[in-house]
């Protein structure tokens, strides 16, 4: 029987005629993938992988109705009639699968950059700082408000011309209608602000203009922030009248609950730090006040939680997006008692982070997102020894052997996953054993012959092999200086320098001791990590970082729940640390801050390759050689993956000889 483990994940479920195979959705997120006409042939692939992987529905990224909303400066543009052939091709492309495709509409307000991409200034409710950027919004006039309400409907209008099958209005994460709800940024005296049911004027507006273009037989959907979570904002107990009166319009047919705008982001894309299913509790919160389907979304990302959170009644639906971008096949592997094939989710937002960056998207664990219109590869078959079983390694394994090639994995210890199975040891890194349990079946189902302790000085120390794989990763220097002083890599023989495994820190003692945390490169995921670890193990923790702030380079959800971890301790930016005399320097400024008694100092870099010295050299003898990962130059596992992925892919084409 299909999915007779999940009975409340495969219930379908109607809404004004359109039915729903399952309760599974891909909520609406940014690709760029087809840029600038999107969407495009490449998004149309994307989109139509993943209902042929079994999603229930499928909602657009936010598209904005107006051109003065533009957090980018290339975006899916549904006020234009124009892209209504575009949106043909996909939604004929997502019902060919069997999935249904909603259209989300949404403006921005002062959550846009309009002055970098079109010249225009940002409409707000009232005259405000832009929350995306350094901008003072405009206050919006009577005219103006008219002109956006119309614009809802007409942009409604065109994704229906294109065969979509309903509409989602985005109403939360600090967007236009957000703002006039909230008494924090709606500072109004006219008819749209100042009591709560004036600043819901808006809302029901452009609900009401969305119902009068889509007609009586559309579903339309509400995404909303159950939680601003900010002082001053609206929290859960206003967000439940707000919905409440929302959904007695008559006009609505269900509730897409998310939380937290562009300035309280922790929870609004959930990283590894936050549970799997929390966030479904502003759902459950929301849910008794309405009497449509609610949608619970953040972190769902297992079959399980899923139908906890519907057999529990928590929602009627549940958002899985970074799931379904992790494994297009989720929801056919649930219904096929497959779940031990699903690749997994490990919320390290490497997807979100390239949004922010307006790069395409890309999955840190699934390497072939962002390229489903690649074409197929010949089949082997081919002798490939891989070195090093790091991400790089098992990836570029997993995918030749899958490709129909013999391949030998050689790994110097005694277990798959190099240091990244390191990070498994501490409570928020739990992914890391799910994705290397997820190699462990992968590796075993595909034929690999995996040689523990094999270390492997060059091509003499292997089998004969047609083509070589290197991915032996990198090491830290385990430096408490930063790599641009001169000594950073001088031997450290400080005793107080921790110099063990940092699995071994789970077992210290650090209850009232002064840790000094040294943050090595930008993005420094291990230190991150060891700074929530020691505040919660109850060090006193300094923490000194060469960048203008601790965890520069983190996810923006990473980079608060750090800054919060960090909120009671002493953080020196710009700085470095002098071990001659226990103080902080200051970088740009030379200024000098003591330190009181040290008793540890735990530092995380630099990284650096760590390449076999036989390996090299450029020789034009042997098998081919290609290197992956760490090994080629230290970066993140996005990386790592992504280039065991196409090294894997260049052997079975023949363009790695």
């Amino acid at each position: 029987m299909t999915g007779v483990r999940y009975p409340h994940i495969f219930a379908p479920l109607s809404m004004r005629g359109v039915r729903l195979r399952n309760r599974t959705v891909m909520t609406a997120h940014r690709k760029g993938l087809d840029m600038p006409y999107s969407p495009g042939p490449r998004e149309l692939a994307y989109l139509a992988r993943r209902a042929q992987g079994g999603a229930g529905l499928m909602v657009t990224e936010a598209s904005p109705v107006h051109p003065t909303s533009f957090p980018h400066g290339d975006m899916n543009t549904p006020y234009d009639s124009g892209v209504i052939p575009r949106y043909r091709a996909v939604s004929e492309a997502v019902h060919a699968h069997g999935a249904a495709i909603f259209g989300q509409v949404y403006h921005c307000g002062a959550e846009a950059v309009n002055g970098l991409y079109s010249e225009r200034p940002l409409w707000a409710p009232s005259e405000m700082r832009g929350l995306g950027s350094e901008e003072i919004a405009h206050a919006m006039t009577r005219a103006e408000i008219d002109e956006v309400v119309e614009a809802f409907g007409a942009a409604a209008a065109n994704f229906l011309a294109g065969g979509f099958d309903g509409i989602e209005i985005h109403s939360g994460h600090g967007y236009l209608i957000q703002q006039f709800l909230s008494p924090l940024t709606n500072q109004r005296t006219d008819g749209y602000g100042g009591s709560a049911g004036n600043r819901l004027r808006f809302a029901i507006e452009v609900i009401r203009s969305v119902r009068a273009a889509a007609g009586p037989d559309v579903p339309i959907g509400l995404r909303v922030s159950a939680d601003e979570r900010l002082p001053g904002g609206l929290g859960v107990a206003d967000m439940t009248r707000v919905c409440a009166a929302l959904a007695a319009t008559g006009e609505l047919d269900y509730l897409s609950v998310s939380n937290g705008t562009h300035e309280s982001y922790a929870g609004l894309v959930p990283g590894a730090a936050k549970g799997m299913g929390e966030m479904a509790g502003y759902a459950a919160a929301i849910k008794p006040f309405v009497d449509i389907p609610v949608l619970a979304a953040g972190r769902v990302h297992t079959p399980e939680v899923a139908e906890r959170i519907l057999a529990t009644g928590q929602a009627d639906l549940v958002g899985m997006l970074r799931a379904l971008i992790a494994d297009p096949e989720l929801p056919n592997k649930m219904a096929t008692g497959a779940e031990e094939s699903i690749r997994p989710c490990i919320a390290v937002n490497h997807c979100l982070k390239r949004v922010h960056l307006s790069a395409e998207i890309r999955c840190a664990v699934n390497p072939s997102v962002g390229h489903e219109t690649a074409p197929p590869v010949r089949v082997g078959p081919r002798r490939v020894a891989v070195v090093g079983a790091g991400p790089a390694g098992l990836e570029a394994a997993c995918t030749a052997a899958e490709l129909g090639h013999t391949v030998t994995l050689y790994e110097a210890g005694d277990r798959i996953g190099g240091t990244f199975a390191v990070a498994g040891a501490f409570p928020n890194k739990i992914g890391s054993v799910r994705l290397l349990d997820y190699y462990a079946r992968r590796l075993d189902v595909a034929g690999v012959d995996v040689r523990y302790g094999s270390a492997v000085d060059g091509i003499g120390d292997l089998d004969d092999p047609d083509d070589v794989v290197v991915a032996t990763g990198a090491e830290s220097l385990r430096s408490p200086w930063p790599d641009r002083h001169p000594r950073y890599r001088e031997e450290c023989t400080d005793p107080r320098v921790f110099r063990g495994g940092f699995a071994e820190l789970l077992d210290a003692d650090l209850a009232g001791r002064h840790v000094v945390l040294v943050e090595s490169e930008m993005t420094d995921y291990a230190a991150a990590t060891l700074a929530g670890f020691l505040v919660a193990r109850g060090a006193r923790v300094t923490a000194v970082t060469p960048y203008e702030r601790f965890g520069a380079g983190l996810d923006r959800p990473g980079a608060e729940t750090v800054a919060a971890s960090l909120a009671e301790s002493v953080v020196y930016p710009s700085s470095w640390l002098d071990l001659d005399t226990d103080e902080v320097v200051n970088r740009p400024l030379r200024h000098r801050f003591p330190l009181s008694t040290v008793d540890l100092i735990v530092t995380t870099g630099p990284r650096r390759s760590r390449l076999p010295a036989k390996f090299r050299s450029d020789g034009t003898t042997g098998p081919p050689v290609q290197l992956a990962g760490d090994c080629v130059a230290p970066r993140g596992l996005g990386q790592a993956i992504a280039e065991g992925y196409a090294a894997a892919r260049r052997i079975a084409t023949g363009a790695a000889r």
